[in-house]
C-alpha cells in the first residue's frame, strides 16, 4: 500500500540520494505520486520523521477533546521524542495518555529500524513496506464497537493476536479462530455480497437502482429510479429516489474503493430546495469516510461532482485485468463497420 525507497534525484548534484515515500501507487498510464515528507500512521498517531513538531489531527473538531489530546501530546512531547514528530489521528479520540504512548513507541521502534538499514543499504532499494491488508484493516478498522474479529488462518489469527497484545491488550479476548470446516465468508453469507461487487449495477429497496462504470478518468455513478413510482409527482418521485440512494451510494464509494473525480447523475430535481437537501444528505452520509473528499452542488440537470482521495488502484483494477486484445474498451466493431474499415485501407495501399 505504501512503500519507502531509496532512489536516485536527477538534481544539480548528480547521484544524490534521497528518501522517498509513495503516497500514491500508480494506475493505468499514471505513475505513482512520490514526496520526501515521510510519515508513518500507527493505530492512534502519524509519525513524521522529518518534521519534528506535535499536534491534534484537524479533523477532530470537538473542543473539549482538542484540548484534552492537546494536554497529552504536551506530556509525550516532554517525556522525549528523539526529534520525531507526531499527530493524533482521529483514531485517537477518547484515547488515553498510555494508549497514545503505546502507539508512539511502537511507530519509534519502526522507524529507528528503518534508519539503521538507510545506513547500511545502497540506493535504490526498499527501506519499508507496510503492513499488509490484514495488520492494516486492524489497526484502521478495529475499533471498540466491533463485538469481534473472526479468523480462518492459524497463522494470520497469531499475527493478528500479537498485534492486539502489543497495541490494544484489552480488545485482544475479541478476536477468535474460525474452527468450522464450511468456508469462513460461506458461513456468514458474505461470499454473495463480495461478488455483488463486480456487477455494475445494484438494486435499491425501493425498486431503484444505481449503476457504476468505472473508467480510468472518472468514474460515473448514474441513479435510476426503476419499479419506484410512490406517487404522480414526478419531482418529488425523483426527490426521494434520490434521497434513497444516497446511503447505497456512500457504501459503494468504500467498498469498491472508488477515487479520484466521481460523477453522480441523480435524477433531474426541478426544486432547487430538493437539490440543496440532497446535497446535504450526501456530505452528512460521507462524514464516516476516512479517505479525503470534497463535494459539489448539483447542476440544473442533476450532475454532481465529488473528489474521493485515491490511494490504491480500487477494487475493480486490482480484482480484473485488462483483455489483451480490446484494452479494456470491451466492444467489438460490427462486420459492416469492420468491412469498409478494411476497404478503405485496401485503397489506401493501392
Amino acid at each position: 500500500w505504501r512503500d519507502w525507497s531509496s532512489d536516485v534525484c536527477s538534481s544539480d548534484l548528480k547521484g544524490q540520494e534521497v528518501v522517498v515515500q509513495i503516497t500514491k501507487e500508480g494506475i493505468g498510464t499514471k505513475g505513482p505520486t512520490l514526496t520526501t515528507y515521510v510519515s508513518m500512521p500507527g493505530r492512534c498517531l502519524v509519525v513524521m520523521p522529518s518534521l519534528p513538531k506535535c499536534g491534534v489531527s484537524r479533523k477532530i473538531e470537538d473542543v473539549k477533546e482538542r484540548k484534552r489530546l492537546k494536554r497529552i501530546v504536551r506530556e509525550l512531547d516532554e517525556t522525549g521524542h528523539g526529534g520525531i514528530g507526531f499527530i493524533v489521528r482521529t483514531a485517537g479520540v477518547n484515547k488515553t495518555l498510555a494508549d497514545l504512548q503505546r502507539d508512539r513507541d511502537y511507530l519509534k521502534k519502526i522507524w529507528e529500524m528503518v534508519a539503521q538499514r538507510l545506513k547500511v543499504t545502497r540506493a535504490p532499494a526498499l527501506l519499508y513496506q507496510e503492513s499488509d491488508l490484514v495488520l492494516k484493516a486492524m489497526r484502521d478498522l478495529f475499533t471498540p464497537d466491533i463485538a469481534e474479529v473472526v479468523v480462518d488462518s492459524e497463522d494470520v489469527y497469531l499475527r493478528i493476536k500479537d498485534f492486539a497484545d502489543k497495541l490494544m491488550p484489552h480488545m485482544s479476548e475479541r478476536i477468535r479462530r474460525h474452527e468450522l470446516t464450511t468456508p469462513l465468508f460461506h458461513s456468514f453469507g458474505i461470499e454473495k455480497d463480495v461478488e455483488a461487487l463486480y456487477q455494475p449495477k445494484i438494486d435499491l429497496p425501493n425498486g431503484a437502482s444505481i449503476v457504476i462504470d468505472q473508467a480510468e478518468a472518472l468514474v460515473a455513478i448514474d441513479v435510476n429510479s426503476g419499479k419506484f413510482k410512490p406517487g404522480a409527482d414526478l419531482d418529488e418521485t425523483a426527490y426521494r429516489t434520490n434521497l434513497d440512494a444516497i446511503p447505497e451510494i456512500v457504501r459503494q464509494l468504500r467498498l469498491r474503493d472508488l477515487g479520484g473525480l466521481i460523477i453522480i447523475d441523480f435524477i433531474d430535481m426541478a426544486q432547487e430546495k430538493h437539490r440543496r437537501n440532497v446535497e446535504k444528505r450526501l456530505i452528512e452520509s460521507l462524514r464516516g469516510d476516512r479517505a479525503r473528499i470534497k463535494v459539489g452542488r448539483i447542476s440544473p440537470f442533476g450532475m454532481l461532482e465529488i473528489t474521493r482521495q485515491r490511494v490504491g488502484p480500487g477494487l475493480k483494477r486490482t480484482v480484473f485485468m485488462q483483455c489483451t486484445h480490446c484494452k479494456g474498451s470491451g466492444w467489438s466493431r460490427t462486420v459492416q463497420s469492420k468491412a469498409l474499415q478494411v476497404l478503405r485501407e485496401v485503397q489506401i495501399g493501392r
